[in-house]
């Protein structure tokens, strides 16, 4: 079968995500032929700098972020919001992965862009989800290793506890999130307006797990 192009060749998505989870989201949809816009503060984003590299670049950031395009936007200054909105009034899709809330504070949320741009799917990640206890704590993989279980699950049972040497979690995470705008692009498809999408490390995880849960919730 002769297949020519990319399935989400022109559409546009903007990447406001940081580190791992969302940029590794982002990378994948570009993959798969889309436009992604990658708007970072002055400061860039930290994973430029893990590690040594000959470039200046690290290799964590060119590998999460190749294909994608960059801009540098200071969303503390004057005048950011509305360049953000004016983007986004051209945008099929934006990711993010801020803290809950912080999007919303600068009033560049979805409730906000969704009344400039009806049909603009928000992907929206977090360490664990916008409710619960533990809804303004910052995410980390090794935390949703620990706080899921999936650190306790070794082959031996007398091994001690150690984290897994990739970020399983936010990879995990990553593709729940491609899969999530993906069903909301088949959903625009039939209603002409986008969605909110998201995802957490900590869910992610616990989805992983499935099997294991099943199997203890039914072992009597």
């Amino acid at each position: 079968m002769d297949i020519k192009g990319f399935p989400l060749e022109g559409l546009k998505v903007l990447d406001l995500s940081r580190v791992l989870a969302g940029p590794f989201a982002t990378r994948m949809l570009s993959d798969l032929g889309a436009d992604v816009l990658k708007i970072e503060p002055p400061e860039g984003d930290v994973t430029r700098h893990f590690g040594k590299s000959d470039t200046g670049v690290a290799g964590f950031y060119l590998q999460q972020n190749i294909g994608k395009r960059n801009v540098c936007i200071d969303l503390k200054a004057d005048g950011a919001r509305e360049l953000v909105l004016d983007l986004c009034r051209e945008a099929d899709m934006l990711v993010e992965n801020f803290r809950p809330g912080v999007m919303d504070r600068n009033n560049i949320g979805y409730e906000a862009l969704s009344k400039i741009n009806p049909g603009i799917i928000f992907g929206f990640g977090s360490g664990f989800g916008s409710s619960g206890p533990n809804v303004h704590k910052g995410g980390q993989d090794v935390l949703a290793q620990a706080m899921t279980g999936t650190m306790a699950r070794k082959a031996d049972p007398s091994h001690p506890l150690a984290i897994y040497p990739t970020a399983l979690c936010d990879y995990s995470a990553g593709m729940h999130l491609v899969q999530g705008i993906l069903a909301a692009l088949l959903q625009r498809q039939k209603t002409g307006r986008g969605q909110q999408v998201e995802v957490s490390l900590y869910d992610s995880m616990i989805a992983m797990q499935m099997q294991e849960a099943a199997m203890h919730m039914y072992s009597g």
